[in-house]
């Protein structure tokens, strides 16, 4: 079972309706609560951690780690090459 829903486009929602507005808040609140979080890379449906991390920041706020994730390497590469 994959952890990400399959993609689908959203309608524009209508930021004036107070109970979209809240449901957005909310939302963001959940995201933002899993900041700074750690991932692995995944090769040949294997998650794989490497010595080397880089952090992801956000933009509008780079003092803001929005996740960290492994550094992958040739070896990574080579070995993910071969699992394709």
């Amino acid at each position: 079972m994959s952890m990400f829903e399959p993609y689908r486009p959203e309608p524009y929602s209508d930021f004036t309706d107070p109970a979209r507005r809240a449901a957005y808040e909310l939302a963001l609140a959940g995201v933002r609560s899993r900041f700074g979080a750690e991932c692995g890379l995944v090769i040949d449906g294997a998650w794989t951690t490497t010595g080397a991390k880089l952090e992801s920041l956000n933009p509008a706020r780079p003092s803001e780690v929005v996740g960290v994730v492994a550094a992958g390497g040739v070896a990574e590469a080579e070995r993910a090459l071969q699992a394709a």
